[in-house]
């Protein structure tokens, strides 16, 4: 399999098209510029995703220090995936997570499996291994863990532009909306208003941003409190 990599996304994509994500590819200073005036400003997606690409050396060089300081400013403004990135960098995870899965003995070999794919996907203590990071987050999935199918949906997303691999994103990123997964309601807002992976339909867009909002997802938030000038008429 080839080497995959999940997509940078900040919350606000202007200039680029409505739903289209901003992707960090190498030497690309202008969207890492970008990612951190939006992260510095507050943006959770953003610093998240900063996090991300200097944990993978994605258009910087790989350091662990910096991608500790976004992902815990993530973690600090509600991203719910970014405490699993701070536990796979520092094996220990942040003392206010609250765990959410129900079942103790199948939530305990998802969770397992999660972090041990987290651990791979960024080679924390262990060697960088994509492939068996997806066999895991794939186990995890399986077994109902909400944010090993963000991360899954993410990952396929960012790396199949198919119609077969947006449908398979999709529906990944709809079974851990489900499960309250705030990043996942935002981004199947964005799929839902782009008319990927289904059809176009801004209304149901508005309802899962609306939820990810109500989960404090600053994203969702500033979409839902944006209101036309007509609106005031």
């Amino acid at each position: 399999m080839s080497e995959q990599h999940e997509d940078f996304v900040a919350p606000d994509r202007s200039p680029h098209s409505p739903g289209e994500p901003v992707v960090v590819t190498d030497n690309d200073a202008a969207t890492l510029a970008l990612l951190e005036a939006r992260a510095a400003a507050g943006h959770t997606d953003a610093a998240y995703a900063l996090g991300t690409a200097y944990m993978l050396g994605r258009g910087v060089r790989s350091d662990r220090t910096l991608a500790l300081h976004w992902y815990e400013k993530a973690h600090t403004h509600g991203h719910s995936s970014a405490a699993a990135r701070i536990a796979a960098i520092t094996g220990v995870r942040p003392a206010d997570v609250v765990e959410t899965l129900t079942a103790p003995a199948a939530a305990a070999d998802a969770d397992s499996l999660f972090r041990q794919a987290q651990q791979l996907e960024v080679g924390f203590q262990v060697e960088q291994d994509m492939t068996r990071a997806i066999a895991l987050y794939n186990e995890a999935a399986d077994l109902g863990h909400g944010q090993a199918q963000y991360a899954l949906g993410m990952l396929t997303l960012g790396t199949r532009s198919d119609k077969a691999g947006v449908a398979d994103a999709f529906r990944l990123l709809r079974m851990a909306a489900l499960q309250e997964v705030p990043e996942a309601q935002y981004e199947l807002g964005r799929l839902h208003a782009a008319g990927k992976g289904t059809t176009r339909n801004m209304a149901v867009a508005k309802a899962w941003y609306r939820k990810a909002a109500a989960h404090g997802h600053i994203g969702a938030r500033r979409i839902m409190e944006a209101r036309p000038w007509w609106r005031f008429w």
